[in-house]
């Protein structure tokens, strides 16, 4: 199956740094925020099934046209092409109405050309477990994780490639997030659709900002 994925959002960053004033240095608070559409994410996945176990693999790509500014600190789009591979597991029992899925991927960032920055190859894992309250109707926790498996690779030559070296190093990061997902089954012109909330909250971030986050999906088949 192949798909094609857009979304609008809201950001909002705040971060903590070192501000040089005159002949001395200042710890600021840098708040910002952004609202527009994200990169367009075409995907193509292969499903199997067998009784209540269920597969899938999928490669997702990231085409960079969404809201981005390298010189802001909030940013909906990631500002370079990327390439996310991997697989999940569903366990889904109609007669009990018990859904628990995880699904672990692997992204490949090409050069963001406006920094001539690249990023290292990243890890993640996704999972949730759902309960049906009805026909419709499902609850359960939800949560992922995030580390970076290479290093990050940027220009070191000269006075400023090797200032930026020295406070940057290999930059690898990683965060942890727990949260929660509500969600129904919906019909959309006479189509069955997936509509679900989540919201998560992180932690254990290294290298990269933490906070809160909320995602509305919803979705629909295009064709029976």
């Amino acid at each position: 199956m192949a798909g094609l994925a857009f979304a609008g959002g809201f950001v909002s960053a705040q971060q903590r740094g070192a501000v040089p004033i005159g002949s001395t240095v200042a710890v600021r608070d840098v708040a910002d925020s952004k609202t527009g559409g994200s990169d367009l994410y075409p995907i193509a996945t292969l499903y199997w099934s067998d009784d209540v176990h269920n597969w899938m693999t999928y490669v997702l790509g990231d085409l960079p046209v969404g809201a981005y500014d390298p010189q802001r600190i909030a940013n909906i789009g990631l500002g370079h092409f990327a390439v996310d591979v991997g697989g999940g597991y569903t366990y889904l029992n109609p007669r009990i109405g018990l859904q628990a899925s995880a699904v672990v991927g692997f992204t490949f960032n090409f050069e963001n050309t406006h920094t001539d920055y690249t990023n290292g190859i990243d890890s993640h894992l996704d999972w949730s477990v759902s309960q049906f309250l009805s026909e419709a109707f499902f609850v359960g926790p939800a949560g992922y994780v995030y580390w970076q498996l290479t290093s990050d690779t940027y220009p070191t030559a000269g006075i400023a490639g090797a200032a930026r070296s020295a406070i940057l190093g290999t930059f690898q990061s990683g965060v942890a997030s727990l949260g929660g997902e509500v969600g129904a089954v919906v019909k959309v012109g006479g189509l069955q659709g997936l509509l679900s909330l989540r919201g998560y909250w992180e932690f254990w971030a290294q290298n990269r900002l933490q906070g809160y986050s909320i995602f509305a999906q919803l979705n629909v088949p295009i064709f029976r």
